[in-house]
């Protein structure tokens, strides 16, 4: 007994001179990294504490972030944050545990964040959370970086992105701890974007959460913002009241003005304006006090613009200009003057939402009074402010969000465009409609631009191949997945979200490791396109004529440009009749049975329509119209229309097809981009699903092999060959592509152009890298969708456009499978002939107008659905067999 006793106290006394001993180790390198840290010795620092054990790094790497932040705190020098935790950094990624220096990423990016230096703040948290990820943890930290990324998608308006980093945060937080942040900054979002049912669904959900009181408070100005557009103001009253309370405790003086902001919208909604004027004086107080912290604020800008929307409903329109005035002094770095007569230097135009927001408002003031000088002062307004958009554009990376931030501006651009328009009559100055040229030119199909700008810097700018082919992979399973999410069962539709959201986050970590290792690519995504007026002239073939039309509202204004001379112009008045027979024209075109029974009625309104649409001035002097179209004449094939009254037959008919050339362009400076130069492709593609059968419903189509000449040099993927998943991995291959197959583009929940095993969708198309010169879509309504204001029709025949595809050849309505193919097959024996794409399609209309048979067969029904998209050219079409000096030797 007594041998185990004395056992027993020799091993507590071990114990406890291990544990001594370990605590004594501790406490010295404690005070060893507490010493460096005092000497601001931080890599020395950072070195020692991984030579600690594994259990007491924690503690001494959090004495470490204390000390980085004190020091940097201390000197008020976020500068100096990131030059310590770069310190840090480099010497921990050197160690054998540079996977847990996620938070130091983490800091970093506070850091840039409080710089404003928004694109080094992503990359540092997407840094934290690519380690975090790799390590496989969730928790508080890691959904505190997607919450803060999620923080500047949304300062860019970039609302898509943000929810989806917001959406992540919600899943990883096992804790809970920002779930009330997430779902606060969700509602807002939504409200932002119009989605109040969806917004008050977030608010609902975020009540139910825990949370610290700052973001209780942001829930509820966000619910408070929803309720109003709601109708429910009391509600919402009371929610402001509840955040501004604690807000005023905080004294956080931003949110206390918004919080005023608020109640004196609540109550101008309740028709007591005085209540209303008195909460802006009241928050005006706070924004003084503001103001000696802050000198220069986003915050007061948008409090400014908001006191000066207030005074203009009022009718106060001079003092509300005085506002505005002020809000441009908080938005614009550089500028201090007070004098509504003085703009600033658009050179100096930064990246934020009331730089766009301020001289646009400021302006639409000036024109109530439309002097000559308020004029002349509301278009530089506009300047500004398309030049901060510009600027906000370029930040956006989803050409979805690019596309809503172009609908959003859309009636900001109309005023503008009306404005210079204005100033070109009363002055008939040739320089307002250069501006105005301008204008229309940079703010339009800007989403398809970028993408091409994006194609072109990836393939001249030194990128090696091999990284190549990882972005494309990468593109490819983005959309694939896309595709599977589209048919997929409740059960599992989270789980493919999920994995797309990190396939994205993917995607933009390599085209972000692209713009950092290759100065080229960076450099040349940033400069953009500069819509030149001489430069898009230059680009003019001699007797063509460039018409770019802008749907105004009350009227269409049409620019016409040719290869020598001054830019012209004229306006088409919207008035009922003209609204009235484009809309029973444009029923008639896809309306076979109605063209055989009423001829006169089509005659009589495309008679009516080129009148309008097209004066005889601006046919005269040109053989070939190039037109940018807008609005409803997006879906209007020009060809169609009369350049002389006409009873009698179809083929008979003076069409403007039988005098000119008719090509259709997404904007007037992607005619003049250079396509990218690529090694020479193989001729043609031939794609036939359906010959003779076809599946799910789809009608068979025997006309679609004599789709081209028999002689022509080309590869076919017929019938059963004809797979999704071929073409997708050979398209590339192809000059020429021609789908003679059945499409659907908007009249089905998934629009895309059927094999014969399943159905391409746009995702996959828009995954695309194509050197096709030419792409042919030999299916119905290809060329139809939804009409996106400033950018386009978005249909089947765009998608291939942003894929690559430099010219198409689509159709507006449901086609006629014989004269279909009838056409297609001269179009190519033109094509052969030497004749450019235009010229070709418009010989092959031609060609049907004059071949014998019933005069039903010639209806533009029958040809004028195909049009032609895109740049001009011939197209290099080989015969199939042995040349003629072959010939000659045998």
């Amino acid at each position: 007994m007594k041998r185990i006793l004395f056992s027993l106290f020799l091993f507590f006394l071990l114990f406890w001179a291990v544990l001594w001993a370990q605590t004594n180790a501790n406490s010295t390198a404690r005070f060893q990294v507490d010493s460096l840290l005092q000497e601001k010795k931080y890599t020395a620092a950072a070195a020692l504490i991984y030579k600690q054990p594994q259990s007491d790094r924690d503690t001494l790497w959090k004495d470490f972030e204390t000390a980085t932040l004190d020091s940097a705190y201390i000197q008020d020098s976020a500068l100096l944050g990131i030059a310590i935790l770069d310190t840090a950094i480099f010497q921990l990624q050197r160690t054998s545990r540079a996977d847990s220096i996620a938070r130091f990423w983490r800091l970093k990016a506070h850091y840039h964040k409080t710089l404003e230096q928004f694109f080094e703040a992503i990359e540092a948290y997407l840094m934290a959370i690519r380690i975090y990820e790799k390590n496989g943890e969730t928790g508080s930290d890691l959904a505190l970086c997607y919450n803060r990324v999620a923080q500047i998608y949304i300062r860019r308006n970039d609302y898509d992105k943000a929810d989806e980093y917001l959406k992540s945060s919600i899943e990883v937080d096992t804790a809970k701890e920002y779930w009330l942040s997430s779902y606060s900054q969700l509602a807002n979002n939504a409200y932002w974007r119009d989605s109040f049912d969806l917004g008050l669904y977030y608010f609902e959900a975020g009540k139910k959460c825990r949370g610290e009181e700052s973001s209780l408070a942001a829930l509820r100005s966000a619910g408070a913002n929803i309720l109003i557009k709601k109708g429910r103001l009391q509600e919402a009253r009371t929610l402001i009241q509840q955040a501004l309370e604690f807000y005023q405790k905080e004294e956080n003086q931003h949110h206390i003005i918004r919080c005023f902001t608020g109640l004196a919208y609540i109550a101008e909604r309740m028709g007591k304006m005085t209540e209303a004027e008195q909460f802006y004086l009241i928050a005006r107080q706070t924004a003084n006090i503001f103001a000696q912290r802050y000198q220069k604020s986003r915050e007061l800008a948008k409090f400014y613009c908001e006191w000066g929307d207030f005074l203009s409903r009022q009718g106060r329109t001079k003092e509300a200009i005085h506002l505005y005035q002020q809000a441009l002094v908080q938005a614009y770095p550089d500028f201090e003057d007070l004098d509504p007569a003085v703009n600033p230097k658009p050179a100096i135009v930064p990246t934020e939402t009331w730089a766009m927001y301020a001289p646009a408002r400021k302006a639409s003031l000036l024109l109530l009074n439309p002097t000559p000088q308020n004029r002349a002062l509301a278009a530089d307004c506009f300047s500004l402010a398309f030049a901060a958009a510009e600027r906000l554009r370029l930040t956006y990376g989803a050409a979805n969000t690019k596309i809503y931030f172009a609908q959003s501006t859309y009636d900001l651009k109309r005023e503008a465009a009306l404005n210079l328009w204005a100033m070109y009559r009363e002055k008939g100055d040739a320089a307002n409609l250069n501006r105005l040229f301008d204008l229309l030119e940079q703010n339009r199909a800007n989403a398809l631009r970028d993408a091409l700008l994006e194609q072109k810097a990836m393939v001249s700018t030194g990128i090696p191949d091999s990284l190549l082919r990882i972005e494309d992979g990468m593109r490819r399973e983005i959309a694939s997945t896309q595709n599977s999410l589209a048919e997929a069962d409740t059960a599992i539709i989270k789980q493919l979200q999920s994995y797309i959201d990190s396939l994205d986050r993917r995607h933009e970590d390599l085209l972000r490791i692209l713009k950092n290792k290759y100065p080229r690519y960076r450099e040349y995504l940033e400069a953009g396109q500069t819509a030149n007026l001489d430069w898009i002239r230059t680009a003019l073939p001699p007797k063509a004529a460039l018409l770019t039309f802008f749907d105004a509202g009350d009227r269409y204004l049409c620019l016409t440009l040719r290869h020598i001379g001054s830019i012209s112009a004229y306006e088409v008045p919207r008035d009922s009749v003209f609204d009235t027979t484009f809309a029973r024209f444009q029923a008639l075109l896809s309306d076979k049975t109605g063209q055989e029974s009423n001829p006169a009625a089509f005659f009589d309104a495309a008679y009516f329509l080129k009148q309008r649409l097209l004066p005889s001035e601006v046919l005269k002097n040109s053989e070939a119209l190039i037109i940018v179209p807008d609005g409803r004449l997006s879906y209007l094939p020009f060809e169609a229309l009369l350049t002389a009254p006409h009873k009698g037959a179809y083929g008979k008919a003076p069409y403007l097809l039988r005098s000119h050339t008719v090509q259709y362009a997404w904007s007037a400076a992607l005619l003049a981009e250079k396509p990218v130069q690529s090694l020479p492709g193989k001729p043609l593609l031939h794609v036939a699903p359906f010959p003779s059968v076809a599946r799910d419903g789809l009608a068979a189509l025997p006309n679609s092999l004599n789709e081209k000449p028999e002689d022509a040099v080309a590869d076919h993927l017929q019938g059963d060959q004809a797979r999704a998943d071929t073409f997708l991995r050979d398209a590339a291959a192809y000059d020429v592509l021609h789908l003679s197959t059945h499409a659907h583009a908007g009249q089905r929940e998934k629009p895309g152009i059927e094999f014969v095993d399943r159905t391409v969708s746009l995702p996959e198309i828009y995954a695309q890298r194509l050197n096709a010169s030419l792409v042919v879509l030999s299916a119905c309504e290809t060329n139809a969708g939804e009409f996106a204001e400033g950018e386009g029709v978005m249909s089947l025949a765009r998608a291939f456009a942003y894929a690559g595809a430099r010219s198409l050849v689509a159709s507006y309505w449901s086609v006629n499978d014989r004269s279909t193919a009838n056409l297609f097959s001269a179009f190519y024996r033109h094509l052969q002939d030497g004749l450019s794409k235009s010229e070709a399609l418009r010989q092959a209309k031609l060609d049907l107008l004059d071949e014998a048979g019933a005069d039903a067969r010639k209806a533009p029904y029958h040809w004028a659905a195909f049009t032609l998209s895109g740049s001009d050219g011939p197209v290099a079409l080989p015969k199939d067999g042995w040349p003629w000096w072959a010939w000659a030797l045998g």
